[in-house]
């Protein structure tokens, strides 16, 4: 009896290790096959969105300023065929980005800089009225003071607002009013300068 007992317990303890060793072996062709898995989805996530990243540009943007230099010749001086060849081997969005960004921004700038000068000119006459408030501030009584910088105040936003309301009247109700609010609390700040600071 001892020795099927003894028997018994060996072949359990057999079966054990053999349990071991098949699931040992299960986990080993497991983990490789979860790695290859995980390499295929990575290669496909980035070749499938590898255009989205930065990494696939950044080669693009490889290059200096000398060859830059040397592209933009080409444009000026187009005497010769050869921009495809120059950059057959390194094409580069560097140049192309920065050069239609600077036209964005003349084509912007030049365009407004008429509207720029009339607003300069429009703001530079309704300070015209400033002129008799400096006069009537050497007078040394301090109610004139106020009362002719009110007075400038006035003037120089009404002349403002007068001006432009021709051009904001076909705005937005809520937009009309930020503009001239904007003008308002500007026109108080430099009635209060001119009181605290230049007349006090």
């Amino acid at each position: 009896m001892d020795y099927q007992q003894e028997n018994e317990g060996n072949n359990q303890v057999l079966y054990g290790a053999d349990q071991d060793i098949e699931t040992v072996k299960e986990d080993e062709i497991q983990k490789p096959q979860e790695k290859m898995n995980k390499e295929e989805q990575q290669q496909f996530q980035k070749s499938c969105c590898a255009i989205l990243s930065v990494e696939y540009y950044q080669p693009y943007f490889n290059i200096t300023s000398n060859e830059i230099i040397k592209r933009i010749k080409c444009c000026f001086v187009p005497t010769k065929p050869e921009f495809l060849n120059i950059i057959k081997q390194n094409p580069d969005l560097w140049g192309p980005f920065w050069i239609l960004t600077t036209v964005v921004f003349m084509l912007y700038s030049c365009g407004n800089l008429s509207q720029y000068i009339q607003m300069i000119c429009l703001y530079g006459y309704s300070m015209a009225c400033f002129v008799i408030v400096t006069l009537m501030n050497m007078i040394p009584l301090y109610y004139i003071k106020v009362i002719s910088v009110i007075y400038g105040l006035l003037s120089s936003t009404v002349f403002i607002v007068i001006n432009i309301f021709g051009d904001i009247k076909e705005l937005a109700p809520q937009k009309k009013y930020i503009i001239l609010g904007i003008i308002g609390v500007f026109q108080v700040g430099v009635m209060l300068t001119f009181l605290l600071y230049f007349f006090s």
